[in-house]
C-alpha cells in the first residue's frame, strides 16, 4: 500500500483496474492482495462442507445466544455468583462441542477440524480445573494468569473457525462478542 502510494506520487505511475497489478486502485490492505492471485473464484464447497458449515453455523449461534442470556441474567456479586456462572458457561459449552464433535466435517477439512475440537477440549479443561480450584483456594495472580490463558485459547479457536469458513464459529469463541 505504501509502495502503491510512492509509485503514483512520486514517480507519477496511474492506477490500474487490473486486479492483479501493483498499482490496482482498491488496494487498501494487506487482505486486498488475495485479489492478485490467478484464482479469482474458487470452486464451490462440497455438500459435505456445505452440511458441516450449515450445522456447525447453527450450533455456534445457539452457544452465543444461551451465553449471552446466562451473562445478562447473572448477577455476579460473590466468589459464589462467579463459581454459579462459570459452572454454567462450562455447561453450555460442553454440550456445543459435543454437537460439534457429533458432525463430520468435509473430508478436506478433518484436519482443521480435529484441531479446533481438540483445542476447544483443552480449553474447557483448563476451564474445569481452574473452577475446580475456585472452590477451595485460587490466588489472584492464578485467576488473572487463568484468564490470559483463556483469552488465548479462545482467539485460537476463533482463528480455526474462520480457517473453516465458520464466522457463526469464530463469533462464538471471540471473548469480546460477549462483551457489551
Amino acid at each position: 500500500m505504501v509502495a502503491k502510494s510512492i509509485r503514483a506520487l512520486v514517480y507519477g505511475y496511474a492506477l490500474s483496474r487490473n486486479p492483479r497489478s501493483a498499482m490496482f486502485d482498491t488496494i487498501l490492505s494487506v487482505d486486498d492482495l488475495d485479489f492478485m492471485t490467478e484464482e479469482f473464484r474458487p470452486l464451490a464447497a462440497s455438500g459435505t462442507r456445505r452440511s458441516w458449515l450449515s450445522r456447525s453455523s447453527g450450533i455456534c449461534e445457539q452457544g452465543v445466544a444461551q451465553l449471552k442470556k446466562l451473562i445478562a441474567r447473572s448477577g455476579i456479586a460473590t466468589s459464589a455468583d462467579l463459581i454459579a456462572y462459570l459452572q454454567e458457561s462450562l455447561r453450555i459449552q460442553d454440550d456445543r462441542r459435543s454437537e460439534l464433535a457429533a458432525i463430520a466435517p468435509a473430508r478436506e477439512d478433518k484436519v482443521a477440524g480435529r484441531t479446533m475440537l481438540a483445542r476447544l477440549g483443552r480449553a474447557l479443561s483448563l476451564d474445569r480445573v481452574t473452577l475446580g480450584k475456585l472452590d477451595s483456594s485460587l490466588s489472584e495472580q492464578a485467576f488473572k494468569s487463568w484468564l490470559r490463558e483463556n483469552a488465548r485459547f479462545r482467539f485460537a479457536l476463533k482463528a480455526d473457525a474462520l480457517e473453516l469458513g465458520s464466522r457463526p464459529c469464530g463469533r462464538y469463541f471471540d471473548p469480546t462478542t460477549y462483551v457489551s
